[in-house]
């Protein structure tokens, strides 16, 4: 009795419907044991694009160049599309590419209304516990006119209102107080 692979050229065990359980699973998930020999094992390639020897990893591209396929839709995408370096948040407010600004985050942006307070003369330092408050509570509305700076402990108190709830873009809710006795 035969012990091996019923696949011709597979010297493997048999273990399941007379077949190794590489082959068994190429029935189990494809209708079809396949031939002998490593499925996995391509033969290697380098990069459909012109001009990159990377190897190619999915659909003959490289991973730089599957990546720029993926998100932007051209694998030979290369600048970064910042239209007129204005973005509105998911929260609402704006934010300005300037990567150079002393305002500026780790990725390069600006909040607008920080910005339009630097360069009305409101915010004179680039301290994040000053908070920019736009008096008519319209986050893209960044005229100097509606902008306000003051301190991170009074534009959290400017958010209370007369009853003791906080009111800001996260919601409404009441105000712990400190339970202590004194």
């Amino acid at each position: 009795m035969d012990v091996t692979c019923a696949v011709e050229g597979c010297d493997r065990p048999r273990k399941t419907r007379g077949w190794c359980n590489t082959h068994y699973e190429r029935w189990r998930r494809n209708g079809d044991p396949g031939s002998a020999g490593d499925a996995r094992r391509r033969p290697v390639t380098t990069c459909s694009i012109e001009g990159c020897e990377k190897r190619a990893k999915a659909r003959g591209l490289c991973g730089t160049h599957w990546s720029r396929w993926r998100h932007h839709g051209d694998p030979t995408y290369t600048e970064r599309n910042y239209g007129a370096k204005r973005r509105v948040r998911p929260d609402g407010y704006v934010d300005v590419w300037l990567p150079d600004h002393p305002l500026a985050v780790g990725g390069g942006y600006v909040l607008e209304h920080r910005l339009v307070a630097w360069n009305a003369g409101l915010l004179t330092e680039p301290d994040s516990d000053i908070h920019v408050h736009h008096k008519n509570e319209i986050k893209h509305d960044n005229g100097p006119e509606n902008l306000e700076v003051m301190s991170k402990g009074d534009h959290h108190r400017h958010h209370i209102d007369e009853a003791g709830y906080v009111i800001n873009q996260y919601g409404i809710w009441p105000v712990r107080r400190n339970r202590r006795t004194a």
